[in-house]
C-alpha cells in the first residue's frame, strides 16, 4: 500500500498547485459501531470515479482540537449552527425557546463533549474543484432529509435531533465535510497536528 507524508504549509493549503483540497471526518459514533470501513469504500469508490486521489488516517480526537474546530471559527458559525438546529427542530415537531446562539453553542458544546478521546477516521482528498465534489455527497444535517446516494442517506441511523440534545450527545449524522474553500482551509489546518504525528497517511486502495 503506498503512503506520502502529509504537510500543511499554510492558509492556502486547499488549493495549492491548481489543485483543492478538503478534509471529511468520519465521526467516532460510525468508528465505534464499525461502520467506518463501509463508508470509506463508499467514498474511496465516489474519488475513483471522479478522478479525485483519497489518504485516510485513524486519529484520537483531543478536546483541544475539537475547541479549534467547532468554536475557532467565531459566533457566526455558531449562530450559524443554531439557525440549522432551529429549522430542524421545527421540521421534527419540536418548538424552541432559546436563541440561535444558544442552540448552536449547546449543539457544539454536545459535540466537543462527547467526541473528545474518541477515535475518528481523517480522509485527505484531493482533486480539480474536490471542494463542491466532495460536498455533493454529504447530505443534509438530518440524514433523513438527505438525497439518495449521499453519505448521511445511504447510512443514516434514523436519530432525531431532539433525541440527541435531550441525551445531551452528538447528532448522529455520520461525517463532517466543509461546505466552501474557507471552511475547508480550516479544517486541515486545525487537523493536521493530529495528522502529522500519524506522519503518513495510506492511499485508499483501489479494488
Amino acid at each position: 500500500m503506498a503512503s506520502e507524508v502529509f504537510k500543511i504549509p499554510n492558509q492556502n493549503a486547499a488549493r495549492q498547485g491548481g489543485r483543492e483540497s478538503t478534509i471529511i471526518m468520519i465521526k467516532p459514533e460510525e468508528v465505534q459501531a464499525g461502520r467506518a470501513w463501509l463508508i470509506t469504500d463508499h467514498i474511496r469508490r465516489f474519488c475513483d470515479e471522479n478522478g479525485l486521489e483519497a489518504y485516510r488516517a485513524p486519529v484520537m480526537l483531543t478536546r483541544e482540537i475539537l475547541e479549534r474546530h467547532y468554536f475557532g471559527r467565531g459566533e457566526k458559525y455558531v449562530k450559524a449552527t443554531g439557525v440549522k438546529v432551529a429549522g430542524t427542530l421545527e421540521k421534527e415537531g419540536v418548538k424552541c425557546t432559546r436563541s440561535d446562539i444558544e442552540l448552536g453553542e449547546r449543539m457544539l458544546r454536545n459535540i466537543v463533549d462527547g467526541y473528545t478521546d474518541k477515535e475518528a477516521h481523517l480522509i485527505v482528498v484531493r482533486g480539480h474543484d474536490a471542494i463542491q465534489k466532495v460536498r455533493s455527497i454529504k447530505g443534509s444535517t438530518t440524514p433523513s432529509e438527505s438525497e439518495p446516494g449521499t453519505i448521511r442517506k445511504k447510512f443514516d441511523t434514523g436519530m432525531k435531533l431532539y433525541e440527541a440534545i435531550a441525551n445531551g450527545t452528538p447528532m448522529r449524522n455520520i461525517v463532517h465535510i466543509p461546505d466552501n474553500a474557507e471552511e475547508a482551509d480550516h479544517d486541515l489546518l486545525v487537523f493536521s497536528p493530529l495528522i502529522d504525528r500519524l506522519e503518513r497517511l495510506a492511499i485508499l486502495e483501489r479494488v
